[in-house]
């Protein structure tokens, strides 16, 4: 009976938060419409302001938005107010605001609209929010003013004036994505990247002066992960098979794996032997790297591969990552791999592989997870159950019916 209770409880408790967040994300958020990427900002903000942040008045209980009191640096477009007082939704409940205090924050800003939510805020004089969410505000730590002023100065013309050429580039803005990854602002290089990519998509081939614009910058080490990852995919759209072959031979890390990968979807094959050394060579993310492309082989080297890895004592993480992928890539090789896991002393592997095979509904391991329903170890037990009904199939429905009814221990789905 105290058991029930306790259940009854924490279902209480969780219907009541979740009705809370239901309820507090069915109003419609004003950023919800907004762009996200620094550059679409650019074009469509109605004001763009360099501030310091005076003071910021954080999301009351029964509010959803922050309001910050900002002193204007340097106007970059329509803001001429000394001080300003602008408003940022409260996305989730008991989020905080990123800014602090004396921080200086490159902010997208338009009017708030005279809604009944924002009544409030309208008679304090708040008059504006910020316009792209979290995107509308970028923090300036790691680089000055004066890049700052250099960078958008350069931009805003190439944006006002889409019949401006530029000499040994195909398009404007090319050049100002290309420049823009040397600014020392993540969120820019990544945005960048992106509009990039975007752009190569809509476009013809890359001449080789943006080719080589390219290369120098994935040779700089200040550029974010995500906008590396990006440039080579830029480079595989162009199908520049020797320059990711180079980078896929010279490089490290995210540009070598990005590198294959590209290669691999334009019919360039890498030695399976090649990658495995690389795999037993290297470390951390890297290792997932190598992993995830030998596991799209699926052949017989990969297979043999794969065995020894489970079987060593290489990090869980690894194992884990190795059962998702040959889920993804589920074939009856690796299928067998997965279905040995099921008799592993590790336990955290063999339930992991337990639910993996019920999300796949493998047929073949529906039989054993039956018979771990009888499992002494109450884990083992309780997955077993949980990856038959994952199966959905009908016998292991009817199975856990009749077992789990008649014993009173809750609905099967």
């Amino acid at each position: 009976m105290r058991k029930f209770t306790k259940r009854r409880i924490a279902v209480f408790l969780l219907s009541f938060f979740l009705a809370y967040l239901i309820n507090f994300q069915s109003h419609a958020f004003l950023s919800s419409e907004d762009p996200k990427n620094i550059f679409d900002l650019l074009n469509s903000s109605p004001n763009i302001l360099v501030a310091s942040v005076e003071f910021i008045k954080q999301a009351d209980k029964n509010e959803r938005y922050f309001i910050y009191q900002l002193k204007n640096i340097y106007p970059i477009k329509n803001s001429q107010q000394e001080n300003i007082q602008v408003l940022q939704e409260q996305i989730f409940p008991g989020q905080k605001t990123k800014l602090k205090v004396q921080d200086s924050v490159l902010i997208f800003y338009t009017e708030l609209p005279k809604f009944e939510t924002y009544k409030e805020a309208q008679k304090d004089g708040i008059q504006y929010r910020v316009y792209g969410g979290d995107a509308g505000l970028v923090q300036l730590t790691d680089w000055s003013l004066s890049e700052l002023v250099y960078w958008m100065n350069a931009l805003l013309p190439l944006y006002q004036d889409n019949h401006r050429t530029i000499q040994q580039f195909h398009n404007p803005e090319l050049k100002l994505f290309l420049a823009s990854l040397n600014v020392p602002n993540k969120k820019i290089q990544d945005d960048a990247a992106q509009k990039l990519l975007q752009k190569k998509m809509t476009q013809g081939a890359l001449s080789s002066t943006e080719i080589n614009s390219i290369l120098q910058n994935l040779r700089n080490s200040k550029l974010s992960s995500s906008a590396q990852t990006n440039l080579i995919q830029v480079l595989g759209r162009n199908s520049s098979k020797e320059e990711l072959a180079n980078i896929a031979h010279s490089s490290a890390g995210i540009q070598k794996w990005q590198a294959i990968r590209e290669l691999e979807k334009l019919g360039v094959s890498w030695k399976l032997a090649k990658l495995i050394e690389d795999f037993n060579q290297t470390k951390g993310e890297e290792k997932l790297q190598a992993l995830k492309i030998i596991i799209q082989y699926k052949k017989d080297e990969a297979s043999s591969f794969l065995t020894k890895l489970l079987e060593s004592p290489a990090e869980d993480n690894i194992k884990i990552e190795a059962i998702d992928k040959m889920v993804e890539f589920l074939n009856t090789d690796y299928e067998d791999i997965l279905l040995q896991q099921l008799t592993t002393k590790n336990l955290n592997l063999k339930t992991y592989t337990m639910v993996a095979l019920g999300k796949a509904k493998s047929k073949r391991a529906l039989p054993i997870l039956i018979k771990l329903l009888e499992d002494p170890n109450h884990r083992i037990k309780a997955t077993a159950r949980l990856a038959l009904e994952l199966s959905q199939d009908t016998k292991a429905k009817a199975i856990l019916k009749e077992r789990y009814e008649r014993v009173g221990e809750g609905h099967v789905h």
